[in-house]
């Protein structure tokens, strides 16, 4: 802000300078002769010279009062920037410990299969082995059936990890979208502070170094993201 101002102040001192040499200060070999002339037309140049400053005036604070909304707009979609950046970082920990609950699904499927198939092996061995070994076969037939039904169990679960992470996809997609858009109307926003203001070049540059940084940052974790989806997304098939 403290650039701008001193930037409007030094162009108002200018123009007023400028003006009061135009209108107050007659020529000096004319100054004799036309000094009662100029007594007479005094009163409009005078009264030209105010209105002109004052119109200069109010231009000038439409000028800041512009410069100020921008700024503010610029503030706010900062911000917004900041809480999505903060929600992308909530969504990565919310992946890795969906993944983590996947990871050990997994290992209880993989247990519950092996499981399963000694629990088969076992029967067809002591069908084998044992043809009037009935109440050995439906004690195996009870904890083969109560085998299914964790294996069950854990395949029902691992669907419900799978929709979840469909979930967190479908937040991260609309953050994603979210970002997209504050970064374009934080572009047109300062592309119209540049057209409509006196900042200093170097300033809006920097400026927009900032947000190109930010833009590659939010990029790099986004890109993060997806690789990690399609990681989940492997697991599960």
């Amino acid at each position: 802000m403290l650039p701008v101002n001193v930037l409007l102040s030094i162009a108002v001192f200018a123009l007023i300078g400028l003006i009061m040499i135009i209108f107050l200060l007659p020529a000096t070999s004319s100054y004799q002769k036309k000094k009662k002339e100029r007594s007479v037309e005094q009163r409009p140049k005078e009264k030209d010279w105010q209105d002109a400053a004052l119109k200069l005036e109010r231009h000038i604070q439409s000028l800041k009062r512009e410069i100020e909304g921008l700024e503010k707009t610029i503030r706010t979609n900062e911000e917004a920037l900041a809480q999505e950046k903060q929600k992308n970082i909530q969504l990565t920990q919310k992946l890795k410990q969906e993944q983590g609950w996947h990871d050990r699904e997994e290992k209880a499927i993989e247990k519950n299969t092996k499981d399963l198939g000694r629990l088969s092996e076992a029967l067809k061995k002591t069908e084998q082995s044992l043809g009037d070994a009935h109440n050995v076969q439906l004690r195996l037939e009870k904890a083969l059936n109560e085998a299914k039904q964790e294996t069950e169990s854990a395949h029902e679960k691992r669907r419900e990890a799978e929709k979840e992470s469909m979930i967190i996809r479908a937040k991260f997609e609309t953050a994603q979208t979210q970002l997209r858009e504050a970064t374009r109307e934080n572009r047109e926003l300062k592309k119209q502070e540049e057209d409509t203001s006196f900042v200093a070049k170097s300033d809006y540059l920097k400026l927009e170094q900032k947000l190109r940084e930010v833009e590659k940052e939010k990029d790099r974790e986004i890109s993060e993201l997806r690789a990690k989806i399609r990681s989940m997304q492997n697991e599960v098939r």
